[in-house]
């Protein structure tokens, strides 16, 4: 079963590195568009490549992309009153309400990603000796 185009997946390839994108094409090559939006990435041999695919649900996806989209407004909005002339006095007070906004929003997003981040197993560390040196009589 293949994953929808558009649907935003992370796919973990045989050689133990991890792809992460939007899908554009999966047919006999697998098209993956940066969540950027800059570049884009190209599996040529799916079949053999993939071992594992995850996708994440539209809803959650669509939620980050829009809180984010949100900020960037606000951050414009931001810099539209940082470029208004100082002598304005409602300057100060709008500069102290978008910043407040943006921090709230900072807030928000950060809630999201930590309501959404599950933890997975624990790896146990082994701690031991190095080997450099053979023990008496192993030779």
């Amino acid at each position: 079963m293949n994953p929808p185009i558009n649907s935003h997946v992370k796919i973990l390839l045989r050689n133990n590195t991890t792809a992460e994108g939007i899908v554009k094409e999966w047919d006999t090559i697998v098209k993956l568009q940066s969540l950027d939006g800059q570049s884009y990435m190209i599996i040529l041999h799916p079949q053999e490549d993939i071992i594992l695919i995850k996708v994440f649900l539209e809803e959650n996806y669509r939620k980050n992309i829009q809180e984010e989209s949100q900020k960037t407004e606000l951050e414009q909005q931001f810099q539209q009153v940082v470029e208004q002339p100082s002598d304005d006095p409602t300057r100060i007070k709008s500069l102290v309400e978008l910043r407040g906004l943006l921090a709230k929003q900072d807030k928000q997003i950060i809630a999201n990603k930590l309501k959404q981040h599950y933890i997975g197993t624990a790896r146990k560390v082994e701690y031991g000796v190095p080997r450099f040196f053979k023990k008496p009589g192993s030779e």
